[in-house]
Protein backbone atom coordinates (compact mmCIF):
# COMPACT_ATOMS: atom_id res chain seq x y z
CA UNK A 1 0.00 0.00 0.00
CA UNK A 2 1.20 3.89 -0.48
CA UNK A 3 2.26 5.54 2.33
CA UNK A 4 1.62 9.89 2.70
CA UNK A 5 2.96 11.46 -0.34
CA UNK A 6 3.37 14.64 2.02
CA UNK A 7 4.74 14.47 5.59
CA UNK A 8 1.88 15.09 8.11
CA UNK A 9 3.11 18.69 9.21
CA UNK A 10 1.96 20.03 5.39
CA UNK A 11 -1.67 19.68 6.36
CA UNK A 12 -1.25 22.07 8.60
CA UNK A 13 -1.19 24.51 5.34
CA UNK A 14 -5.24 23.80 4.48
CA UNK A 15 -6.64 23.64 7.80
CA UNK A 16 -7.59 26.59 10.07
CA UNK A 17 -8.83 24.46 12.88
CA UNK A 18 -6.63 22.81 15.48
CA UNK A 19 -9.16 20.40 16.46
CA UNK A 20 -10.16 18.82 12.73
CA UNK A 21 -5.52 18.79 12.36
CA UNK A 22 -5.11 16.91 15.43
CA UNK A 23 -7.90 14.42 14.49
CA UNK A 24 -6.41 14.28 10.95
CA UNK A 25 -3.26 13.63 12.43
CA UNK A 26 -4.35 10.51 14.90
CA UNK A 27 -6.87 9.21 12.13
CA UNK A 28 -3.02 9.25 10.18
CA UNK A 29 -1.58 7.05 13.00
CA UNK A 30 -3.75 5.00 13.50
CA UNK A 31 -3.41 3.80 9.86
CA UNK A 32 0.30 3.75 9.59
CA UNK A 33 0.63 0.17 10.96
CA UNK A 34 -1.71 -1.13 7.82
CA UNK A 35 0.08 1.59 5.34
CA UNK A 36 3.48 0.27 6.19
CA UNK A 37 2.73 -3.58 6.36
CA UNK A 38 2.99 -4.35 10.10
CA UNK A 39 -0.31 -5.50 10.60
CA UNK A 40 -3.20 -6.20 8.08
CA UNK A 41 -7.05 -4.11 9.10
CA UNK A 42 -8.48 -6.94 11.20
CA UNK A 43 -5.80 -6.84 13.35
CA UNK A 44 -5.28 -3.21 13.51
CA UNK A 45 -8.87 -2.90 14.63
CA UNK A 46 -7.87 -5.31 17.32
CA UNK A 47 -5.24 -3.68 18.40
CA UNK A 48 -6.51 -0.22 18.79
CA UNK A 49 -9.88 -1.19 19.78
CA UNK A 50 -11.00 1.18 16.58
CA UNK A 51 -14.03 -0.04 14.88
CA UNK A 52 -13.00 -2.14 11.56
CA UNK A 53 -15.45 -0.23 9.16
CA UNK A 54 -13.78 2.94 10.49
CA UNK A 55 -10.54 1.96 9.34
CA UNK A 56 -11.94 0.74 6.39
CA UNK A 57 -13.06 3.98 5.41
CA UNK A 58 -10.05 6.00 6.41
CA UNK A 59 -8.04 3.75 4.30
CA UNK A 60 -10.29 4.35 1.16
CA UNK A 61 -10.10 8.39 1.62
CA UNK A 62 -6.34 8.30 2.33
CA UNK A 63 -5.89 6.45 -0.79
CA UNK A 64 -8.03 8.60 -2.91
CA UNK A 65 -7.16 12.48 -1.44
CA UNK A 66 -4.12 11.70 0.84
CA UNK A 67 -4.26 13.63 4.30
CA UNK A 68 -7.04 16.14 3.33
CA UNK A 69 -9.60 12.42 2.99
CA UNK A 70 -8.44 12.13 6.65
CA UNK A 71 -10.62 15.90 7.72
CA UNK A 72 -13.87 15.33 8.80
CA UNK A 73 -15.91 18.04 7.27
CA UNK A 74 -18.13 18.53 9.83
CA UNK A 75 -15.83 19.84 12.12
CA UNK A 76 -14.61 22.73 9.56
CA UNK A 77 -16.02 25.54 9.49
CA UNK A 78 -18.47 26.31 7.12
CA UNK A 79 -19.44 30.46 5.56
CA UNK A 80 -22.51 31.16 6.77
CA UNK A 81 -25.51 33.07 4.24
CA UNK A 82 -26.16 33.46 0.78
CA UNK A 83 -23.53 32.97 -1.86
CA UNK A 84 -22.97 36.63 -3.65
CA UNK A 85 -24.70 37.51 -6.39
CA UNK A 86 -21.59 37.41 -8.55
CA UNK A 87 -20.89 34.05 -7.73
CA UNK A 88 -24.59 32.55 -8.60
CA UNK A 89 -24.41 34.54 -12.16
CA UNK A 90 -21.86 37.44 -14.22
CA UNK A 91 -21.78 40.57 -14.88
CA UNK A 92 -22.53 40.59 -18.20
CA UNK A 93 -25.98 37.72 -18.09
CA UNK A 94 -27.05 40.06 -14.72
CA UNK A 95 -26.99 43.36 -17.64
CA UNK A 96 -28.96 40.95 -19.70
CA UNK A 97 -31.61 40.05 -17.15
CA UNK A 98 -31.61 43.65 -16.42
CA UNK A 99 -32.10 44.81 -19.98
CA UNK A 100 -34.92 42.28 -20.61
CA UNK A 101 -37.37 43.20 -16.73
CA UNK A 102 -36.68 46.98 -18.09
CA UNK A 103 -38.28 46.83 -21.52
CA UNK A 104 -41.13 43.91 -20.76
CA UNK A 105 -42.98 43.05 -17.36
CA UNK A 106 -41.74 39.59 -18.05
CA UNK A 107 -42.69 36.88 -15.05
CA UNK A 108 -39.54 36.11 -13.03
CA UNK A 109 -40.02 32.09 -14.23
CA UNK A 110 -39.91 33.41 -17.58
CA UNK A 111 -36.88 35.46 -16.99
CA UNK A 112 -35.20 32.58 -15.20
CA UNK A 113 -36.18 30.25 -18.23
CA UNK A 114 -34.70 32.45 -20.76
CA UNK A 115 -31.68 32.65 -18.95
CA UNK A 116 -31.19 28.56 -18.86
CA UNK A 117 -31.69 27.97 -22.07
CA UNK A 118 -29.23 30.51 -23.56
CA UNK A 119 -26.58 30.59 -20.52
CA UNK A 120 -27.45 26.94 -18.90
CA UNK A 121 -26.80 28.33 -15.87
CA UNK A 122 -29.15 26.41 -13.37
CA UNK A 123 -31.21 29.56 -12.07
CA UNK A 124 -34.74 29.76 -10.90
CA UNK A 125 -36.85 32.36 -9.94
CA UNK A 126 -35.20 33.77 -6.76
CA UNK A 127 -32.19 33.95 -8.19
CA UNK A 128 -33.50 36.59 -10.87
CA UNK A 129 -35.71 38.01 -8.04
CA UNK A 130 -31.84 38.67 -6.25
CA UNK A 131 -30.73 39.93 -8.98
CA UNK A 132 -33.07 42.82 -9.57
CA UNK A 133 -33.04 43.65 -5.95
CA UNK A 134 -29.88 44.11 -6.03
CA UNK A 135 -30.25 46.32 -9.05
CA UNK A 136 -32.86 48.00 -6.81
CA UNK A 137 -35.17 47.08 -9.70
CA UNK A 138 -38.26 47.02 -7.19
CA UNK A 139 -41.93 45.95 -8.77
CA UNK A 140 -43.14 49.21 -7.93
CA UNK A 141 -40.06 50.98 -9.92
CA UNK A 142 -40.54 48.54 -12.97
CA UNK A 143 -44.25 49.30 -13.20
CA UNK A 144 -43.25 53.06 -13.47
CA UNK A 145 -41.03 52.91 -16.22
CA UNK A 146 -43.23 50.48 -17.79
CA UNK A 147 -46.15 53.22 -17.78
CA UNK A 148 -43.44 55.88 -19.19
CA UNK A 149 -42.14 54.28 -21.79
CA UNK A 150 -45.38 53.29 -23.55
CA UNK A 151 -45.88 56.53 -24.15
CA UNK A 152 -42.38 57.17 -25.76
CA UNK A 153 -41.28 56.84 -29.45
CA UNK A 154 -39.24 54.51 -30.33
CA UNK A 155 -35.85 55.87 -32.02
CA UNK A 156 -35.54 55.98 -35.34
CA UNK A 157 -33.38 53.94 -37.47
CA UNK A 158 -30.02 54.84 -38.86
CA UNK A 159 -30.03 55.64 -42.65
CA UNK A 160 -30.17 52.56 -45.07
CA UNK A 161 -30.89 50.29 -42.64
CA UNK A 162 -29.69 47.07 -43.86
CA UNK A 163 -31.06 43.76 -42.04
CA UNK A 164 -28.58 41.43 -40.59
CA UNK A 165 -28.98 37.67 -40.82
CA UNK A 166 -26.72 35.19 -39.56
CA UNK A 167 -24.84 33.20 -42.39
CA UNK A 168 -22.99 31.32 -39.58
CA UNK A 169 -24.25 29.07 -36.80
CA UNK A 170 -24.44 31.23 -33.21
CA UNK A 171 -25.12 30.32 -29.52
CA UNK A 172 -28.24 31.05 -27.99
CA UNK A 173 -26.48 33.91 -25.83
CA UNK A 174 -24.91 35.86 -28.79
CA UNK A 175 -28.91 35.68 -30.73
CA UNK A 176 -30.32 36.99 -27.20
CA UNK A 177 -27.75 39.54 -27.54
CA UNK A 178 -28.25 40.62 -30.83
CA UNK A 179 -32.39 40.08 -30.03
CA UNK A 180 -31.49 43.03 -27.07
CA UNK A 181 -28.72 44.82 -29.00
CA UNK A 182 -29.31 48.62 -28.97
CA UNK A 183 -31.09 48.89 -32.53
CA UNK A 184 -33.34 47.18 -31.26
CA UNK A 185 -34.29 47.36 -27.66
CA UNK A 186 -33.33 50.67 -25.67
CA UNK A 187 -36.38 51.77 -23.97
CA UNK A 188 -38.78 49.22 -25.07
CA UNK A 189 -39.51 46.58 -27.61
CA UNK A 190 -40.54 47.71 -30.78
CA UNK A 191 -43.87 46.64 -32.27
CA UNK A 192 -44.11 44.76 -35.62
CA UNK A 193 -45.03 47.34 -37.55
CA UNK A 194 -42.42 49.58 -35.84
CA UNK A 195 -39.59 48.08 -38.15
CA UNK A 196 -38.31 49.25 -41.27
CA UNK A 197 -39.21 46.01 -43.53
CA UNK A 198 -41.69 43.29 -42.93
CA UNK A 199 -38.28 40.83 -43.21
CA UNK A 200 -36.65 42.76 -40.14
CA UNK A 201 -39.73 42.38 -37.82
CA UNK A 202 -40.09 38.07 -39.10
CA UNK A 203 -36.36 37.88 -38.14
CA UNK A 204 -36.85 39.22 -35.01
CA UNK A 205 -39.73 36.79 -34.38
CA UNK A 206 -37.44 33.97 -35.10
CA UNK A 207 -34.44 35.64 -33.21
CA UNK A 208 -37.20 35.91 -29.93
CA UNK A 209 -38.50 32.48 -30.18
CA UNK A 210 -34.60 30.40 -29.94
CA UNK A 211 -33.55 32.16 -27.01
CA UNK A 212 -36.53 30.39 -25.08
CA UNK A 213 -39.25 33.75 -25.50
CA UNK A 214 -42.97 31.93 -26.12
CA UNK A 215 -44.91 32.29 -28.94
CA UNK A 216 -47.65 34.11 -27.18
CA UNK A 217 -45.47 36.41 -25.10
CA UNK A 218 -43.54 37.08 -28.63
CA UNK A 219 -46.80 38.20 -29.75
CA UNK A 220 -47.66 40.60 -27.00
CA UNK A 221 -44.12 42.14 -27.32
CA UNK A 222 -44.30 43.21 -30.71
CA UNK A 223 -48.25 43.79 -30.74
CA UNK A 224 -49.42 41.38 -32.66
CA UNK A 225 -51.62 38.38 -33.52
CA UNK A 226 -50.06 34.49 -32.32
CA UNK A 227 -51.08 33.29 -35.18
CA UNK A 228 -48.77 35.51 -36.98
CA UNK A 229 -46.17 33.38 -34.83
CA UNK A 230 -46.58 30.98 -35.43
CA UNK A 231 -47.17 31.19 -38.86
CA UNK A 232 -43.82 32.59 -39.38
CA UNK A 233 -41.95 30.43 -37.20
CA UNK A 234 -43.50 27.47 -39.38
CA UNK A 235 -41.90 29.28 -42.58
CA UNK A 236 -38.68 29.58 -40.74
CA UNK A 237 -38.37 25.58 -40.22
CA UNK A 238 -39.61 25.06 -43.39
CA UNK A 239 -37.76 26.81 -45.91
CA UNK A 240 -35.59 28.42 -43.86
CA UNK A 241 -34.23 32.24 -43.96
CA UNK A 242 -35.82 32.39 -47.59
CA UNK A 243 -39.08 31.77 -45.92
CA UNK A 244 -39.42 34.75 -44.18
CA UNK A 245 -38.84 36.94 -47.33
CA UNK A 246 -41.76 38.25 -49.25
CA UNK A 247 -42.14 37.53 -52.93
CA UNK A 248 -44.13 39.64 -55.14
CA UNK A 249 -46.40 38.51 -57.76
CA UNK A 250 -46.56 39.05 -61.00
CA UNK A 251 -49.92 39.72 -62.67
CA UNK A 252 -50.13 37.64 -65.47
CA UNK A 253 -52.41 37.95 -68.72
CA UNK A 254 -55.53 36.86 -69.21
CA UNK A 255 -54.65 34.26 -71.77
CA UNK A 256 -51.84 32.20 -69.67
CA UNK A 257 -54.76 31.58 -67.13
CA UNK A 258 -57.51 30.38 -69.82
CA UNK A 259 -57.21 29.32 -73.19
CA UNK A 260 -57.82 30.93 -76.68
CA UNK A 261 -60.47 28.09 -77.75
CA UNK A 262 -62.03 28.19 -73.91
CA UNK A 263 -63.02 32.17 -74.43
CA UNK A 264 -64.09 31.93 -78.23
CA UNK A 265 -66.59 29.27 -77.22
CA UNK A 266 -67.85 31.50 -74.54
CA UNK A 267 -67.41 34.46 -76.62
CA UNK A 268 -69.76 32.07 -79.19
CA UNK A 269 -72.32 31.43 -76.38
CA UNK A 270 -72.63 35.15 -75.25
CA UNK A 271 -73.96 35.73 -79.04
CA UNK A 272 -76.74 33.14 -78.86
CA UNK A 273 -80.25 35.29 -77.81
CA UNK A 274 -80.95 34.88 -74.29
CA UNK A 275 -77.82 33.53 -73.05
CA UNK A 276 -77.49 36.10 -70.70
CA UNK A 277 -80.74 36.03 -69.41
Amino acid sequence: MPLASASAPQLDLFVSSSAAYEAALARYEALRPVLTGERFLRQQSQHTGVNYWRLWRDLRRFQREGLLGLLDQRTLPHPRGKAPIEALLPNHIQQQIIRLAIAHPFTLRELAQIVRDCYHVPVDYRGIDRVLAYHHLSHDVLQLHYQSAQHAAPPSWPPAPQMHLPLEPTTYAQRLEQALGPEHLLLRFRTYHEYPTEEHARWRIIELWEVGFRPRRIAKLLAIDAHVVYYWRQRFQTFGLLGLTTHTREATPLTTRVSVQVMMEVFQLSLVPGFRE
